[in-house]
C-alpha cells in the first residue's frame, strides 16, 4: 500500500512529472491512496489559487475529484490517533518535530502499513519506522 503525500500531487499537477505518472499506472488504483490530511491540503491549494483566479475554480475542482475519484480516501481513526501522539511527543521530545499536519500523514501511513510517497523525505526520515520513496 502507498500512500501519498500532498507533495506528490503538487509534483504531478505543476510538472507532469513523467516519472509519477509512470509509478501511478504501474501500480493497481487499490494499492494507492491518501489521507483525508492530504485531500484537505489539496482542497486549501484549491481555494488559494482561485481566490486569485476565480475564473479557474470550476476546472480545478473538477480536475482534483477526477484525480481523487478512483483512490481510497483514509480517514483518522482511534489508531492514527494513538500514534500521532506517540510520534509527535517522540519528535518533539528529540528537538526534531515537523509540522502537525505531516504528523497526522505519517501516523496514518504508520498506522496502515503504508510506504509513504512524497518529496519532502529529509522531514518525514525523522520518523521512526515509517517507510518513504520519492517517486520524482
Amino acid at each position: 500500500m502507498y500512500l501519498l503525500d500532498t507533495t506528490v500531487w503538487i509534483d504531478l499537477l505543476r510538472t507532469n512529472s513523467r516519472s509519477i505518472r509512470h509509478r501511478l499506472t504501474a501500480h493497481s488504483k487499490s494499492t494507492i491512496g491518501l489521507s483525508i490530511i492530504t485531500l484537505c491540503e489539496l482542497q486549501y491549494g484549491l481555494e488559494k489559487r482561485a481566490a486569485q483566479y476565480p475564473h479557474l475554480r470550476a476546472r480545478e475542482q473538477q480536475l482534483l475529484s477526477a484525480i481523487v475519484a478512483p483512490l481510497d480516501v483514509f480517514l483518522l481513526d482511534h489508531n492514527v490517533v494513538e500514534i500521532y501522539g506517540r510520534v509527535r511527543a517522540a519528535l518533539e521530545n528529540s528537538g526534531t518535530a515537523i509540522g502537525a499536519l505531516d504528523t497526522f500523514i505519517a501516523a496514518q501511513a504508520l498506522s496502515l502499513g503504508a510506504v509513504l510517497v512524497t518529496s519532502n523525505g529529509k522531514e518525514f526520515q525523522r520518523v521512526q519506522g515509517l517507510q518513504v520513496e520519492d517517486w520524482r
